[in-house]
């Protein structure tokens, strides 16, 4: 969460759009890494050392905010510190200047994994039953009022209308769809009922003119069988829902509207019997075509583990994807940086990195790094 979203304009309504149009998946291509880049270091952030900020791209500076500085849990540790344990402050980073500055603390701490998103200059925060707001431009900080009774407020999707949709992880029986925050009024109200029914994996994920929702539903034979992915299209307008053809894949929990499509970056699993399967894949909420990932790599096979996610580019697993060009690229660690990369980001075209942790000394406070890298991508010919 946290990197900053592509948008684009929308030249018909959305549900003029939507067709009930369904194509043979194309077969993914081998393994492959194209392209490449070049890292250089950066200044320090004014900031004292994190894993795990929230990060987020207001088209000008790079932002940081919050993160654990204490209590650290090891990757694919099920653990996770006290808030008195992370910070509040943040810092603003101008890849132009090469310069950063603080910015206003959060009025409360923000721990690492905080569900956010964002919209222009403005990210919105989960606090426990509230909307964390950080304007950028006012350098300020707001407060949401506390979401209805029971509800449960899930990742974050900033709609171009303005309002805020959260939706919970796993819906059973008649629970509410999700629920919707309106930043001008202050407002909280429910979101239109989708025709998904009960799902777990459910994230909403914005387009523009609407609001694409997918969710995982268990197969009646769990046995060699995947989850089917649900998907359907909220128009804005017209507060109707559009259901897409369902898929067999595992992935689906962390979408990136590109400008064009959806993208959901990660590497292909396999199996105990080496059986090879995908995770990710690409969703164009216009036709409700699902397609793999051409070339995707299997997963633990790239380079410095950098996670981030900005439009059409992707950080993750030691690889690079930009959906502009179908690539991959192995993301070489730089030199001086640490095992664990840090918080990042996706500035336009570049990604920042912020310090990490020098796993090869061991796992601990006193291992944090506080330096920061920039990576530019080697531009294409066919970009």
């Amino acid at each position: 969460m946290g990197a900053g979203r592509m948008r684009a304009a929308v030249a018909l309504p959305l549900a003029a759009l939507l067709l009930s149009a369904c194509a043979q998946r194309p077969a993914a291509p081998d393994d492959a890494a194209a392209g490449s880049g070049t890292w250089n270091p950066v200044p320090s952030a004014p900031l004292s050392p994190r894993l795990d900020a929230v990060t987020a791209w207001t088209g000008t500076e790079a932002l940081v905010l919050g993160g654990d500085v204490d209590g650290l849990c090891p990757p694919d540790a099920s653990c996770s510190g006290p808030a008195e344990k992370s910070a509040a402050d943040g810092a603003a980073y101008d890849p132009v200047g090469q310069a950063w500055r603080p910015v206003a603390d959060a009025p409360y701490p923000i721990p690492g994994g905080t569900p956010s998103t964002d919209a222009g200059d403005t990210v919105h925060l989960v606090h426990d039953d509230r909307l964390l707001s950080f304007d950028a431009t006012e350098d300020a900080w707001s407060v949401s009022p506390p979401a209805p009774a029971g509800a449960v407020l899930g990742a974050p999707a900033a709609l171009d209308d303005g309002t805020v949709v959260l939706v919970d992880g796993e819906r059973a029986g008649d629970e509410p769809s999700g629920v919707v925050y309106d930043p001008a009024t202050r407002r909280w109200s429910e979101l239109a009922d989708d025709p998904l029914g009960p799902t777990f994996d459910r994230t909403a994920t914005a387009i523009p003119g609407g609001l694409v929702l997918t969710g995982a539903v268990l197969p009646d034979d769990w046995d060699g069988a995947r989850p089917a992915m649900h998907a359907a299209v909220l128009d804005l307008a017209s507060q109707r829902w559009t259901v897409l053809p369902d898929t067999e894949r595992t992935g689906g929990w962390r979408w990136s509207w590109t400008g064009a499509r959806l993208v959901d970056v990660y590497p292909d699993g396999q199996d105990t019997d080496g059986d090879r399967f995908v995770q990710g894949g690409a969703l164009d909420p216009r036709t409700g075509w699902w397609e793999p990932l051409p070339g995707t790599p299997l997963m633990n096979s790239g380079g410095w583990p950098v996670d981030a996610i900005g439009g059409p580019l992707a950080a993750v697993d030691g690889w690079v994807y930009d959906d502009r060009d179908r690539a991959w690229t192995a993301l070489e660690r730089p030199s001086g940086a640490p095992a664990e990369p840090g918080s990042a980001v996706w500035a336009g075209d570049e990604l920042l990195v912020l310090g990490g942790m020098d796993t090869d000394a061991g796992w601990g406070t006193e291992h944090l790094s506080d330096g920061a890298w920039l990576w530019r991508p080697t531009v294409s010919p066919a970009r």
